[in-house]
């Protein structure tokens, strides 16, 4: 029943007011958060197209020039520790997203403005490793097992990790694109 919202950042015209549009992202998330809690930050998952218009953008450039050129080692993207770029505009934290190109997990062109720091905003559940003997059990994160091998030449180890991440407040989650 939750309809997402989709802000066109218009990101090809240089008078688009970018502030302005991230400004609406922010007030829709955070109006959809919902449990009086507070919000650590902001963060907009960027595909590499969207953060490459983002970055380029008239009212967006310099101020990510300016942000580049401090030698912090993690912005380093050559030598950094960080696979992802990222750059903090507006009090978001902006990163490209990069993953397998046949198979993106975010679509070519958009981002995803999402609030960290929100209590059980991310949830995990787990259910019983598939035992007999844990049948009717409350779910652990993981299951190590160890059996004794038939032919007693050794142990054979066994692992199982049974989980469904869910977000509960998906309203709070603004898709951002660009139409030009």
């Amino acid at each position: 029943g939750v309809t997402r919202k989709s802000i066109d950042s218009v990101l090809g015209t240089a008078t688009t007011e970018i502030q302005e549009k991230l400004e609406e992202g922010i007030a829709h998330s955070m109006d959809n958060i919902k449990n009086g809690g507070t919000v650590d930050e902001i963060v907009m998952l960027c595909s590499p197209e969207y953060f490459a218009k983002f970055i380029r953008h008239a009212k967006v450039n310099a101020a990510f020039n300016q942000y580049m050129s401090s030698q912090e080692p993690l912005r380093n993207r050559l030598g950094g520790m960080s696979r992802y770029r990222s750059f903090v505009y507006n009090n978001i934290t902006m990163i490209e997203y990069r993953s397998d190109p046949a198979n993106p997990l975010i679509p070519a062109g958009k981002a995803y403005m999402l609030p960290r720091g929100v209590d059980n905003f991310l949830t995990s559940f787990y259910s019983p490793a598939n035992k007999m003997s844990l049948v009717g059990t409350l779910g652990e994160e993981a299951y190590a097992f160890s059996y004794r091998d038939p032919k007693d030449e050794g142990i054979v180890l066994q692992s199982e990790h049974n989980a469904v991440h869910m977000c509960s407040r998906p309203a709070a989650i603004v898709e951002f694109t660009s139409s030009n």
